[in-house]
């Protein structure tokens, strides 16, 4: 898997192994990457505004162009290019694999973000201050969509049904667009600040927000969140805390701890509570904080929760403040 990591281009083995790629020409490259059809990997540039391409080896070249402001999503077009939103001068991009820069205009373009190839060989975006989505053909035919449904939206992919699914970061909702220009908008209260989306190999879509969703192409949604730890009380040091989550395994133990997040001095874990998760998957349980001097006041320390049997581990940064 080969993924943006801000001023470094990141590639993960399925063994784990993590290789790193660096350089000059790599700047504020985390919001887009793809597969060219030459097998390297392209990305965006955003605050150089550029083009960059990265060989399986390493090898990183870097593309500018006058027409290339704040790049943000890039995908692998059916015309052998690659296809990239300028969120900053509202416009799409053409990079062929040589080099060469194309930039399309449009009135209906407001800041563009995720962009796709859509089922029809056109490609298709997102414009995220323009409550639209957008569509272009390889040859610079622009057609912009808009609906009241439509807020906010950020990334967009092909499902598997041929229709175009996008996220409504603004709206808290899941939208589908067809070829024709059809919306349709799934809403629940699980979906939250919904941002990225990808077709998953189940047929369902896949999307981040607040925690993990999928929504199958009839609309059937579910989430899937992590482990939870919220902290109440516990300021200022020394005073009752009570910790409670959810995401565990049914009747394991889950035992809180605390740790400074202070170089000096270096605290080992200290115990605050345990308690046994219900059969919801929750647990809550009353403790105390460690008192001055020990804790170190005005800094940032931690709290971890780890579940005994599933080993599920969930960590929170806690304030502590001065002793009153």
């Amino acid at each position: 898997m080969w993924f943006s990591n801000g001023d470094s281009i990141g590639r993960l083995a399925t063994d784990g192994v993590l290789h790193t790629f660096t350089g000059p020409d790599i700047d504020d490259a985390y919001a887009g990457i793809a597969v060219g059809s030459d097998g390297a990997l392209w990305f965006t540039n955003s605050r150089n505004n550029s083009i960059g391409r990265v060989t399986t080896s390493g090898v990183v070249t870097n593309y500018s162009d006058t027409t290339i402001d704040q790049p943000w999503g890039i995908a692998a077009g059916p015309d052998g290019a690659l296809w990239f939103t300028n969120a900053s001068n509202n416009s799409i991009g053409r990079i062929t694999t040589s080099g060469v820069v194309t930039n399309y205009t449009n009135p209906g373009i407001d800041t563009p973000f995720g962009i796709t190839e859509g089922p029809d060989a056109a490609m298709w975006f997102t414009n995220a201050n323009g409550d639209s989505i957008g569509r272009i053909t390889t040859s610079g035919a622009i057609t912009i969509y808009t609906d009241s449904s439509i807020g906010g939206p950020t990334s967009i992919v092909t499902g598997s049904d041929g229709a175009l699914w996008f996220t409504n970061n603004d709206y808290n909702t899941i939208g589908r667009i067809t070829t024709s220009g059809v919306v349709t908008s799934y809403s629940d209260p699980i979906i939250n600040y919904p941002e990225s989306i990808t077709a998953g190999p189940d047929g369902a879509l896949w999307f981040t927000g607040s925690w993990i969703g999928r929504i199958t192409t009839s609309g059937v949604e579910s989430v899937y969140k992590g482990p939870t730890l919220l902290i109440s009380g516990g300021d200022p040091p020394g005073s009752a805390v009570t910790v409670t989550g959810a995401g565990f395994q049914p009747s394991e133990t889950v035992r809180v701890v605390y740790k400074t997040g202070l170089t000096s001095p270096s605290l080992a874990s200290v115990p605050i509570c345990s308690a046994t998760v219900t059969n919801s998957g929750s647990y809550s349980c009353p403790g105390r904080i460690p008192t001055e001097p020990a804790a170190g006041p005005h800094e940032d320390h931690t709290i971890i929760a780890k579940g005994e049997t599933s080993l599920i581990e969930v960590k929170s940064t806690y304030y502590v403040g001065p002793s009153s």
